[in-house]
Formats: structure tokens, sequence, C-alpha cells
């Protein structure tokens, strides 16, 4: 598929986020689609764009297709049906404009001429050769302006050219300009005009100049021939607002812009508002002349001499919505005058010297688009050269000039002007703020280069102040000026989103903006904006500090606990560790809720978390002499180094144990709570605080047993090996009972002591089950042998230091507050009695 933008103004920046997306019904085949394609993948042959996707067939009848053309938020763009196929037409949204086109075998569809027309096809599917990402056959221009417009004055001298203005224009009233490249031939009728140049490329406007050295009245003409419009051409002057007429005589009143360059008259240079026309940048004398048309040579020459003549000057808005009606502009000759309304005159003595001229210059208080009119009675002199009481009316108008402002200082409301990342905080990211813009008039000792700016806001400073002094404009829309972005450096900078465009309303010094900006940092304006073709600089002093709006804190996992004893339950006062280790996910984010990237190095202000550790398991509270206790680790936040770019993950390790103190209590359920604060420097937070999640046991195995290793006497011969019971038990409803789902704890032959207190011989210990099974470990004593009876004191070590390590089957046996292992006694050859005999005596 191709398509074509047919507005130049829209760029890949936008264009990219579109996507295209074709479905269908083909011969031999079942309805489908070509599915979603990104214009950011298609070949750019711009304006072309060729989107590559499966081919598909269409058949002769009663099948078709059609295409939707979406921008990234699934807004409809464009739509077209063909064959009466409407597989994707929008539901929710009816186009204004033709969307349906006939079944035909054409290769080129277009609406014309501006994407609203008709639909038309360009060629046939067997014209000319495949010509995919470049023109087709039959291919349409870019659409053209509406009209071509000339703005003039109403009247000329043969001997001098004079300046029109010409528009390309985008709409009737010619408020917008077309935004394409224009080809402009131009002509008189009748002919003999020259133009100059001619024909004239066109961008929107631009001024050439026309003379005419037959005299009388002329017409002006003007045609665009590439691309054409699709209207006549207007025109508008200084009298008939309507006419494309002029009259050029032999004898009049010129307004030279710069009186000084060796031309008889030249266009007005611009100016900047406040600025005297003679002083500064583009500074010139402006003078009147008044001359008449050599017969010999063509040329101007004086027309008269060394004299006072009293002249009326008034200032024209050639285009109403370019310039103020109200503007205050004074005129300095060898008198003055202060003109404080378009097309009013005002009464200025003009002193003409030997040169036939006579210096002026000007001040506009205000900004725009204006031309410079003088009305000026020349007196008739006979041959002797004594005025005859009769005088010739005549007037010139200059060019239409640019009056812009100095510059364009940016405010925002309640900004501290921070200078660096310690500096005082001003806004959160993507929180909307208050702009002012103001139109800054010239000043003496703003601009000392003379270069038409203004010195500070070439390179503005932290703290660049507003120096007052501000001049109206007309209607002017600068846009969303971008601000840089100043620190940290090398940051990412979003740019502002604006709640609306800035605009000035006619007649304003200054206007007021929303806007909001997605990162962290310090911003400042350093742009410009257009002002009538002339660029005018956008500054500020610094804006911030912005830190972000918010934290979002998330568990990246389902984190576990692994019970201690063989994945079934844990004893009280055993350690357990994690089987999933945690991992929370902090970021630093904008209101939007996107991440602030500049949220790092010195600029990152989140100190480490200092996370609590509790439980939240069965039974809450704990019972007495049961607590929590941890020895737990995580990863320290220090993003001090760089490398965070607003996030950071956070994993969790240690040990816990629900450490037990006093008398024995039955199971209890096992969870730990982890919860901390996220709260940086500036007091920017997690809107939930404090974090907090919960750890439970891996496949619900949260018990905790309070436990104890104990024994049992052994007796008999020493012949055979004695087995002696040892087993672990839990406490459960008053009585410890066999723990038959330990199979875990390890007891080596190592641990255990013997105190051997036999006639003769010895014996060793070993250890039955080690690990336990379902709860018994038993020690086996080698048999000592016959003859060698006695008994042997059997204590396994279980502490800490030097044995088992299993603490948390000690007890307190001898009720002396001091836990420790059990002990059991085996005899060898000696008769243990029944243990169920309190006494027992022989009878004779």
């Amino acid at each position: 598929m191709e398509l074509r933008i047919m507005d130049p103004a829209v760029g890949a920046d936008e264009y990219e986020t579109w996507r295209v997306q074709s479905c269908y019904t083909g011969t031999g085949q079942a309805q489908g689609c070509s599915g979603w394609l990104s214009l950011v993948d298609a070949e750019d042959h711009y304006p072309w764009l060729l989107s590559a996707t499966n081919a598909f067939h269409l058949g002769p009848s009663g099948v078709g297709m059609d295409v939707l053309l979406v921008d990234q938020n699934d807004r409809m763009i464009d739509y077209v049906s063909v064959g009466g196929f409407e597989d994707q037409r929008p539901g929710d949204c009816a186009p204004s404009f033709d969307d349906h086109h006939p079944l035909t075998n054409s290769h080129f569809i277009a609406r014309l001429p501006d994407g609203t027309g008709e639909w038309s096809t360009q060629g046939p599917g067997g014209s000319g050769e495949s010509t995919p990402g470049d023109t087709n056959d039959g291919e349409p221009p870019f659409p053209g302006p509406h009209h071509i417009r000339l703005i003039h004055g109403d009247t000329g001298l043969t001997c001098a050219s004079e300046p029109v203005l010409v528009r390309a224009c985008a709409d009737a009233s010619c408020a917008t300009l077309h935004s394409g490249s224009v080809t402009v031939a131009l002509g008189t009728s009748p002919e003999g005009g020259v133009w100059a140049p001619n024909p004239v490329p066109v961008n929107g406007e631009t001024t050439v100049h026309l003379r005419y050295i037959a005299g009388g009245v002329v017409t002006l003409l003007a045609e665009a021939t590439s691309p054409a419009a699709t209207n006549p051409t207007q025109c508008g002057n200084s009298g008939d607002e309507t006419s494309c007429q002029m009259v050029f005589a032999d004898v009049g009143v010129l307004l030279d812009g710069i009186g000084d360059d060796g031309f008889p008259k030249s266009d007005v240079p611009g100016q900047i508002a406040g600025k005297p026309s003679d002083t500064g940048y583009n500074a010139a004398t402006q003078r009147v002349r008044v001359v008449r048309t050599d017969d010999e040579t063509g040329a101007c020459v004086a027309g008269l001499q060394d004299t006072l003549l009293t002249a009326q000057f008034s200032y024209l808005v050639p285009v109403a919505t370019d310039g103020l009606a109200d503007n205050t502009l004074s005129i300095q000759a060898a008198t003055t005058a202060t003109l404080t309304s378009s097309g009013a005159p005002e009464s200025v003595n003009l002193e003409f010297g030997s040169d036939g001229s006579a210096p002026f210059s000007f001040q506009s208080m205000d900004a725009g688009r204006y031309a410079l009119r003088v009305d000026l009675d020349i007196p008739v002199f006979d041959e002797s050269d004594d005025p005859t009481g009769d005088v010739i009316p005549s007037h010139d108008t200059s060019n239409a000039f640019v009056v812009r402002p100095l510059a364009v200082y940016v405010e925002a409301d309640g900004n501290p002007a921070a200078e660096d990342h310690e500096g005082p905080v001003f806004e959160r990211a993507g929180v909307e703020f208050g702009l002012e813009f103001r139109s800054l008039r010239w000043q003496p000792g703003l601009d000392n280069d003379l270069d038409g700016r203004w010195d500070a806001c070439v390179s503005p400073g932290p703290g660049l102040a507003d120096p007052g002094g501000y001049a109206r404009v007309p209607a002017w829309d600068i846009g969303e000026p971008g601000p840089v972005l100043v620190q940290p450096s090398g940051g990412s900078n979003p740019g502002l989103d604006y709640q609306a465009g800035v605009e000035f309303g006619a007649g304003a010094a200054q206007t007021s903006a929303t806007a909001s900006f997605g990162e962290v940092g310090i911003i400042r304006f350093e742009t410009d904006a257009g002002f009538h073709g002339e660029a005018v600089d956008v500054c500020s002093s610094s804006i911030g500090r912005f830190t972000p709006d918010h934290f979002d804190v998330t568990l990246v996992d389902t984190p576990s606990f692994a019970p201690a004893c063989d994945g079934t339950f844990t004893y009280m006062s055993q350690w357990f560790e994690y089987d999933t280790m945690p991992e929370v996910h902090i970021s630093a984010r904008n209101a939007d809720g996107q991440v602030t990237r500049n949220y790092d190095g010195d600029w990152w202000r989140l100190p480490d978390i200092d996370p609590l550790y509790e439980h939240a398991g069965d039974p809450d509270p704990l019972p007495d002499d049961i607590v929590l206790t941890e020895d737990a680790t995580h990863d320290a936040i220090d993003c001090s180094a760089g490398g965070c770019e607003g996030e950071v993950t956070v994993g969790f390790g240690g040990q816990f144990t629900y450490d037990r103190d006093g008398d024995p209590v039955n199971p209890i359920n096992g969870a730990v709570r982890v919860s901390f604060d996220v709260e940086d420097g500036d007091g920017i937070a997690y809107a939930g605080n404090p974090f907090e999640f919960s750890v439970d046991f891996e496949d619900g195995n949260d018990e905790q047993r309070w436990g104890r290793l104990e024994m049992q006497n052994a007796h008999g011969p020493e012949l055979l090996p004695r087995t002696v019971p040892m087993v672990t038990t839990y406490f459960l409803d008053g009585t410890f009972r066999l723990n038959t789902e330990d199979n875990c704890t390890l007891v080596n032959a190592g641990d255990v002591d013997l105190d051997i207190q036999l006639s003769g011989g010895t014996t060793s210990a070993d250890v039955f089950n080690t690990p336990a099974s379902a709860g018994r470990l038993d020690i086996e004593l080698s048999a000592p042998g016959a003859g060698n009876t006695g008994y042997v004191d059997v204590t396994p070590d279980i502490s800490t230091s030097n044995g088992a390590d299993l603490p948390w089957l000690e007890f307190d046996w001898d009720n002396d507050g001091t836990p420790r292992g059990p002990e059991a006694r085996a005899t060898f050859g000696v008769y243990g009695g029944n243990e169920r005999h309190i006494y027992i005596r022989e009878l004779p």
C-alpha cells in the first residue's frame, strides 16, 4: 500500500506514530486483514510512504476492500471503502467526506484537490510500470493556495520601482498563509511592467518590486503556476482595498526607507518596537523626496530644493490582522508628530535640501506590520522659478515593514530560579504551572552590540530578570516554545506539555499559558518564535528545580519462606530463610506516571530504606515469650554515582526465627510482614506509605513448633548392643508428642558424650538415624563383652558452641532456668527393674 502525505506541514515525527490496515475479500479467499502496519516501518519516499504486506487479489465482482488510517490513539485520520466493503468503518466517527469508491481496475485512488473532495481514479491498473515508493501515473500535486493576494500602494513614479507584497493565502480571509512553496508569475495590463524577480517563489509571502515607465493606470496581474491556486488573485492597497490598479506619474513624492543608500527609493528596513529607526539595529535615516522623471535618462531627479514644506504623515496597517490600528508611532523631522490611529494623518514640517530630499525618522512603540504614507502638495514654479500658487497633490506609501518585539521574556509563576540540584524546589514533574509571556520593547542598553537582540537573552543566565517595558502585538500565535535542559547535563528533555498553544491576543503585550515539565532538573527558555518572518528571541531565567511527582513501589515477585525442617515445618528458635527472595521496584515518576530518568546521581535524593519486620501469622499477637527475631538484609539504595535513571530494584535477604522463652506453647502459623516508608529529601513520597508486603511459607507449611530432644534409659545384657531411644517431640495441647514429620534433625556420633562406668571393657556410640526419620534418631551402644557390667551415661551435645547446634531442641530439664540437651543411662548386665515399680523386695 502506498500513502501520500498531502499536507507538507505534517512531518515524520507525527506520521510515524500512525498505523494503517487494509481488510478485504478476494477471489477464492475468505475475508481477512493485512494486520496493522506502522508507518514508522514504511519506506520513506516523502511525500510517498510504502507499507509492504502480503499481496491479495481483488476479484471481479461482489468483492472489495477498505483501508483505515489511525493515529497513535487509534483515532481515525482517513478511511476509504472500495466496492462497498466496510469491515473497518468506524462506528463512532462519521467522516464528513466521501469515503466510498467503486470497484474498478485502478492502481491509484485520490481524493482531490485537498483531501476532502470526490474520489477519482488516477489511472487503470494496467497503465505504466509498477512504481512502488515513487510517483504513479497521474500524480496529483500538493494542494495549492486558496488564492494569491497582492498588497501594494495606489500610486508610483515612472522613475522608481514600487514594492508589492505577494502573499499565498490558505483561506479566503488570508488569515493563514499557505505552508508550501508556490511559484507565482507576475504581469501588468497594459504590458510593460517590469517585476523583480519574476516569476517569484513564495513561501507564505515575499516582497517584489514593480517599475512601470510608461505611466498612467496599470493593473497588476499574478498567477500561481505551481501549484495552481483554487481561486482568482485578489489585491489590497491603501485606497480601494480590492483594486489591483496603480497610477504611475512623472512627478511626485517618494518615501525612501534608506535615505543614504544611493537609490531614490528603498524599502523601510524592519524595526524593533520602541527603537528609533535611526538608532542601533537596522539604523537608517528615512527621506521624503520630491522628484520628477528626467526626460533623457528616465532617472529620478530632484523636483525642488532648499525649501520647507508641510506634509501629512500617517501609518497604515496593510493587512488588518497584522498590525494594530491604535499603535503609537512618532515622526521626527523638522517638527514632530505622534500618530495614534491608523490612517489618521498628522502634520509634520519637512526641510528639503539641495538634493530635493527631507530627512525624517520614526519610532513605533508597538509591534506589527505597518506602512508609512506621506501626502504632500508639491508647489508649481514658473520658468523664473517663482511659485505659481498651483500645487500637485501627491502621496507615496512605503513597503509593508515589520516592527517586531525585541524579545519575549518568559516568567514561571512562583519560580525560585534554582541554580543546581541543591536549589529550592519549584514544581513536581508533570504538574501544571503558570507561564507569563511578555513582549519586550527596545530600551537603551539592552542591545549594546546592535544586532537587534537583547544581549542578556542571547545567552541567558540563571537569574535573568525582566527588564520591563512591553510592546503590544497583533494577534500572535507563537506555538509551544520548548525549553532547553540546563541541568542535569546530558539528561532527558521531554519538552513542555502545554494545555494550549501560546497566543497573544490582538493589542496584548503579555499572555499566560499553562504547561508541565515531565522530568527532573532545571530548564530555561533559549529559543525563538517567528513574527511575520522575523525571529524573536524567547528567553527566561532558569526555571526549577523540578522533582519527581511521586514514587511507585511494586513487589516484583511473590516471595516465600522455606520451612527449616525438610520443607514441612520449623521449630521455634530455628532460623528459616527465603525460598524466593523479595524484590521491590522503586521508581520516581512524574504526574503522568512516567519514570523521571533525570532522577539520578546528584539529583537522586531518596535515602536507603529502613524496613520493619513484624509477625503477620496466626495468632496475632504472639503468645507471651514468643518473639519474631530477624537477621535481615537488603540491597542498599545508593544512586549517587549514577546509573539508576529514576528507578532501582531492592533485593531482600537474611534469616528469621520465632524465638522462644518460657513455658511451651502450641504451634503457631508463621508469616512476616515487611514495611518501610519511601520518601526523599524533598518530601516526595510513595502515596501508600508505608509500603508493605507479607511473606508466607511455601506450600502453606508455616507451622512453628515448640520442640525438644528426648531420650529414655535402656537396660540389657553386656553381650548385646544397647539401643538408647532418642526422639524429637513438640508441644501440643499440654503434652509433648513424637514429631513424626521431623526428617531433618541431625545429630552425629561425635556429638554424643559417653560417661562409661563399666567393670571392664568399653563401648562406643552410633546414631541410628541421622538425620531423623519420622522423629526418631536413637543411639546404639556397642556391647562391652562378657563380664563387663555397669552403666554408661549418654548425653548428646546439641549446644551451639561445640555441639550439634540444635538450641531449638534444648529444654530446662532441671527447672534451673538453663535449657540443655537430654541425657539417659544405659545399663549392661545389671537388671534395671521395671520402670513402673516404685519399690520392690524379695519375699522369703
